[in-house]
């Protein structure tokens, strides 16, 4: 589904004399892009075909295994532990694309079972839990696969996949923190894969736009893709990372939590990737959000243990195994690289944060009004009142005018995350 923005500019003068910026949010939108001139644009952000959910939110605890078997360690039935053994057991071979279960498993069971198993190797990308059969036999159950390749193909895929995961590792920055390794693979896949607009809107695609080959081989994916993608990526630099299922105004959608210096986030690559020519504005709406700030706009499905057996075979959703509480704003990307308003009045920490920035060279700063401040009086003091200007030039003082930002700049409000975005331009 693609979420359409109304798009406006007004620009911050020099003179302390600030235009109002608007911000025209229609049902989730995101942006209001603010420009010299009044002109109508739109950008778009997507959910797709994962398995639909009318669930409410449901978290589970944290997992302090230290593995990142998270599917796995979170299955609570030791017959749906038996079953991924077998799954792990036979999905490697030529010949097998069945496993039997010595007893009798709900269909609940072996779609957990299933799903777990995908939770934990992404790389199996040939696996697909909406193609599985269930066949009970003498007190036995069959699983059988449909897989997407047949075995001569998957092993030349799966050596593909491998060698482009090498070359991209290889690539990632030395002596990096986890903060900027996830920043490198969230823009890496940003950068290289398109989101497949075809697939989304199919029933049954048949295609690799759902796993990681699609994503990283063929550049092609669909919100399950990129969020695997993602996930791949970061458990080979050492990052915890899952996929959470849910929904946003009731489409299917996929995305990340990420586990940082110790505390959880929220990740949503698939809406860091819109559509428009501003995607360095939006690139990191969805980066590293709380789960207050997640919730605005995405809809958590229910846990597989609250799910009883009759319950499921009538369930309208895939279901989650593990999702962390998501509580830290610390490396939330626009706090990590601006400052959180508190106080309209003290402005001294901005004031340095700003001329970091500028010290830093870096393209925008960001602000974020605290939520106990109304934030449309923070924005006419910052832009009508002239607070930011003078915030600005006050930067400009400390970093005694080298460098020396302009005053008269470009700012972007979106109301929805109390924040505002402003470019720094350098004289």
């Amino acid at each position: 589904m693609k979420k359409v923005f109304n798009i406006k500019m007004h620009r911050l003068f020099a003179a302390f004399l600030a235009l109002i910026i608007l911000m025209s949010l229609s049902g989730c939108d995101v942006l209001d892009k603010i420009t010299g001139l009044q002109t109508d644009a739109t950008f778009q952000t997507q959910t797709d075909s994962v398995i639909p959910s009318t669930a409410a939110k449901a978290t589970a605890p944290v997992n302090d295994t230290g593995k990142n078997l998270y599917g796995f360690d979170n299955i609570k039935s030791d017959n749906v532990r038996t079953l991924y053994g077998l799954i792990d057991e036979c999905i490697d071979k030529a010949t097998e694309d069945e496993v039997t279960f010595e007893g009798m498993l709900s269909f609940r069971e072996v779609f957990e079972g299933v799903c777990a198993y995908i939770e934990d190797h992404p790389e199996k990308f040939w696996l697909n839990s909406n193609s599985i059969m269930v066949f009970y036999e003498s007190g036995k159950t069959k699983v059988a696969f449909n897989y997407r390749m047949d075995y001569e193909t998957r092993v030349k895929a799966q050596n593909e996949l491998e060698e482009k995961v090498d070359e991209i590792i290889s690539d990632a920055p030395s002596n990096a923190t986890q903060f900027e390794l996830e920043q490198y693979v969230h823009n890496y896949i940003v950068d290289n894969c398109e989101y497949d607009h075809e697939s989304a809107a199919s029933d049954n695609p048949g295609d690799n736009t759902g796993n990681v080959y699609g994503a990283l081989i063929e550049g092609k994916a669909v919100c399950e893709g990129y969020s695997r993608a993602f996930q791949l990526l970061c458990k080979e630099l050492g990052l915890e990372c899952v996929n959470v299922y849910g929904t946003s105004e009731n489409e299917n959608h996929m995305w990340n939590c990420i586990q940082i210096e110790g505390e959880w986030y929220h990740v949503d690559v698939t809406w860091d990737d819109p559509e428009t020519e501003q995607e360095d504005i939006v690139r990191y709406l969805f980066f590293n959000l709380n789960d207050e700030n997640i919730g605005k706009d995405h809809q958590i499905s229910e846990m597989y243990e609250n799910i009883s057996d009759d319950e499921f075979d009538n369930y309208p959703s895939n279901a989650n195994l593990f999702v962390p509480q998501c509580t830290a704003t610390e490396y939330n990307y626009h706090l990590y690289y601006g400052a959180l308003v508190t106080d309209i009045d003290n402005s001294d920490d901005i004031v340095d944060a700003i001329a970091q920035a500028a010290k830093d060279n870096r393209d925008y700063f960001y602000l974020t009004a605290d939520s106990s401040l109304d934030y449309e009086d923070v924005s006419s003091k910052l832009i009508e009142g002239g607070y930011l200007a003078e915030w600005i030039d006050s930067a400009n003082f400390k970093n005694f005018y080298s460098p020396n930002l302009n005053v008269q700049t470009d700012v972007y409000t979106i109301s929805e995350y109390n924040l505002f975005i402003i470019k720094l331009q350098y004289i």
